[in-house]
């Protein structure tokens, strides 16, 4: 296997080389194919990826392989691009990466590699009700999901790409009920979460990126907003053009009050998104919304209104169905913005 032909392999065997404990890896050829594929699609190139585990699945019919990354393909580019997730090749995906993982795993009960791709494949089904509004689904297969990555990891303990999904529940369960942990019998979970997702971080080859999104959404949400700032620059390092990061970024700058450093963010985000092929209006608005409240901060008023009367227009284009009342929300919040700023500059003149 050439570094020329898989060279996000030579970028995974440096983290090897430094990291305390090796991850578990998939035989190669997979392992380079894998890394290839997951290369494309942080660098949002999401046909190509999509090619390459075409290419796997007709190379490895036997494999989940194909299919579960084919899935995690489609789902990377509907939420960075806010697009619907009905689309009946993507339930079609999920029930082939299921059934090919569930052989997997009778044929191979020891090998934790059928429970990995099986727990990321209900990981992958659970996201998609929550977005469609199905929570009780979402919940359901979510917990499905841990107790998969679980029964990876104990029959490897080295497979630190599950410990993000193991984690990602944790945290957000614990989350959603906060206001239980006063009760003795629901305890406060956050902090294990973050150190399962942390595992990923350090350790992981496959889900590395993942997680340190993942732990960047935890960081923000617990408050920690330096911790965040500093994944989503270290995401970016690797991944420049990562809409993701971006957004990560800025949200932590903003957060800070960072608002310099916010308006850098946004304004690079905003050139990648006109560039694109995957943007839509609404990522438009809430990033020129986001762009005016940081020219705002650092006094800018005039720039501020520009931005905000700009969102307003563009959300005048409407948006698509599964958007209409976030989309209806933000256009509220840009003609907000733009009475307040309004109010400011006449009381300046004054």
């Amino acid at each position: 296997m050439s570094l020329r032909r898989y060279p996000a392999v030579f970028f995974s065997l440096l983290w090897l080389a430094s990291a305390s404990q090796a991850q578990l890896l998939l035989e190669p050829p997979l392992h380079g194919l894998v890394l290839e594929g997951i290369d494309l699609t942080l660098n949002q190139q999401y046909e190509k990826a999509d090619s390459l585990f075409r290419h796997v699945v007709r190379e490895f019919p036997e494999s989940p392989v194909g299919f579960v990354y084919r899935a995690g393909v489609f789902q990377a580019r509907n939420i960075e691009s806010k697009l619907a997730m009905d689309d009946p090749g993507f339930d079609s995906l999920l029930v082939q990466a299921r059934e090919s993982s569930e052989r997997m795993i009778r044929k191979r009960p020891d090998d934790p590699w059928g429970y990995f791709f099986l727990g990321t494949t209900f990981g992958y089904d659970a996201y998609a009700r929550v977005y469609r509004g199905d929570w009780l689904g979402g919940t359901m297969k979510g917990i499905s999901s841990v107790r998969e990555f679980r029964k990876a990891v104990e029959r490897d303990s080295s497979l630190f790409d599950a410990y993000v999904g193991i984690g990602t529940y944790t945290y957000w369960r614990s989350r959603k009920t906060e206001f239980l942990h006063w009760l003795p019998f629901v305890p406060d979970e956050r902090e294990e979460g973050i150190a399962f997702v942390s595992k990923t971080v350090q350790s992981g080859v496959y889900n590395r990126y993942t997680a340190i999104s993942v732990l960047a959404s935890m960081s923000l949400d617990a408050g920690r907003e330096s911790r965040a700032k500093e994944l989503a620059s270290a995401g970016l390092e690797r991944y420049p053009r990562n809409r993701t990061f971006l957004w990560l970024l800025g949200e932590a700058d903003m957060k800070l009050g960072d608002y310099p450093d916010a308006v850098r963010t946004y304004r690079r985000l905003l050139s990648i998104l006109k560039d694109g092929n995957e943007s839509n209006v609404y990522n438009e608005v809430v990033c020129l919304l986001n762009l005016a409240k940081s020219d705002a901060g650092i006094g800018d008023s005039s720039l501020a209104m520009i931005r905000a009367q700009q969102a307003v227009t563009l959300a005048e284009h409407g948006f698509p169905a599964h958007l209409t009342d976030r989309g209806r929300e933000k256009a509220n919040e840009g003609r907000r913005l733009v009475e307040m700023l309004s109010r400011a500059t006449a009381l300046s003149k004054e």
